[in-house]
């Protein structure tokens, strides 16, 4: 990764009836290309109630060049939640991409971020 690498925007959207738009930067170095990204995100409230979402992209999702081009990309997609209802609040996000060099060698990159807040929003 050219530098802080893939993160997870502050703040989330939750697109009522749809689900969550998941967000975030993510740097590449000159001879990379995201592979595949899978992405978690999931909430637990204080009454005990919580909400957990999955989501894969794949190199058709992201275009590779514009982040080597441009110096960073957003990758974003749309997450239905799998349990329970995801609500206006704290989160934690968790995503692990892979990234082909040039060469053909695949290098993983992992984050997670447990500083995410949902906010009920539009679509984008």
């Amino acid at each position: 990764m050219a530098s802080a690498g893939g993160n997870f925007n502050r703040v989330l959207t939750i697109d009522a009836g749809r689900g969550v738009w998941l967000r975030g930067p993510l740097e590449l170095e000159d001879d990379q290309t995201l592979r595949r990204m899978y992405i978690w995100l999931w909430q637990s409230n204080r009454d005990g109630t919580g909400a957990a979402a999955t989501a894969v992209l794949d190199d058709a999702d992201f275009d590779s060049e514009a982040a080597r081009r441009q110096g960073g990309a957003e990758w974003k997609t749309m997450a239905q939640s799998e349990y329970g209802e995801f609500r206006v609040g704290p989160a934690t996000g968790m995503a692990l991409a892979i990234l082909r060099r040039a060469d053909g060698s695949t290098t993983p990159y992992w984050w997670s971020d447990s500083n995410v807040r949902l906010e009920r929003g539009v679509r984008y």
